[in-house]
């Protein structure tokens, strides 16, 4: 989870506010006797600073869930010829993309009136993260797939860190599509929450669930095909949380490769994130 212990650091989240903030008074400086800085009592305003806190702390981490699946948008109308579309569901990437632009904004008006004035600080209407559909990909393209709770689907390439580094942000599908080398597939399984480790799926098919708010807490993956023993497959995940209250495990695993089981089991842990790359071998 980002660190906003301190003004400057929140304010750098957004352009807006910089140019609005010559020399930002962080809540350090201010509880601390430089010199020549008398300390401020902040017993009285104790509550409201925390509260400042807060409500920042979960503004930013919701402008940085909004704008991931908006640059997600992004990348496939840019890439719009390796993706499967048609005019119907342009439309819904076109609304979509209106409405995370939107939900940004307040998000970004609700920080600004919490700077301005401590005691108006306060989250914006309560409205939900604008889910997000994309549109599959053209079969020659190689792309990993997530699906983030609360923010839909988001594709990455191969090679790319695949969803969130936020540890309460938990991945609930995956699907790999396509290695990208001609007579090597991915064939994988995940292990679900309350569910246990899922068949074998092949490349293209998702592993996981849907509206569900069920975590995907492990996944393996192997290669296939003719020419798969010429090639090795790695991945690797960053685990958040565990829901049971055990305690460390949060950050980023070793790498595994070729099956290994990669996350965890029975622990409630969040998986926000994955990679998954391939080498050829010698």
């Amino acid at each position: 989870m980002p660190n906003f212990d301190g003004i400057t650091d929140f304010a750098l989240k957004f352009d807006t506010l910089v140019s609005d903030f010559g020399d930002p008074i962080t809540l350090e400086l201010i509880s601390k006797d430089y010199d020549g800085v008398e300390p401020f009592d902040l017993r009285p305003n104790i509550a409201s600073l925390s509260r400042q806190q807060l409500v920042l702390k979960e503004i930013a981490e919701n402008v940085e869930l909004a704008q991931t699946s908006l640059n997600s948008i992004k990348f496939v109308k840019q890439n719009i010829a390796k993706f499967e579309v048609d005019e119907q569901q342009i439309n819904l990437l076109n609304n979509s993309e209106n409405a995370l632009v939107e939900f940004i904004n307040l998000q970004s008006n609700a920080a600004v009136i919490c700077f301005d004035n401590i005691n108006e600080c306060q989250l914006p209407e309560r409205r939900p993260l604008p889910t997000v559909i994309l549109p599959e990909r053209k079969r020659e393209e190689a792309a990993v797939i997530v699906t983030i709770g609360g923010s839909g689907d988001r594709v990455y390439s191969l090679g790319v860190f695949a969803g969130s580094r936020n540890e309460n942000t938990q991945v609930e599908r995956l699907l790999l599509n396509n290695t990208g080398i001609d007579g090597v597939r991915f064939r994988y399984f995940a292990h679900l929450q309350n569910i246990g480790d899922t068949e074998f799926v092949d490349e293209g098919n998702f592993v996981g669930t849907r509206n569900e708010d069920r975590r995907l807490e492990g996944f393996a993956i192997e290669l296939t095909g003719p020419d798969a023993n010429n090639f090795d497959v790695f991945y690797m995940a960053f685990l958040g949380v565990s829901t049971f209250g055990i305690q460390g495990g949060i950050g980023e695993t070793r790498i595994f490769s070729n099956g290994e089981f990669c996350g965890t089991r029975g622990e409630g842990r969040i998986l926000s994130g994955l990679k998954v790359f391939i080498q050829r071998r010698g």
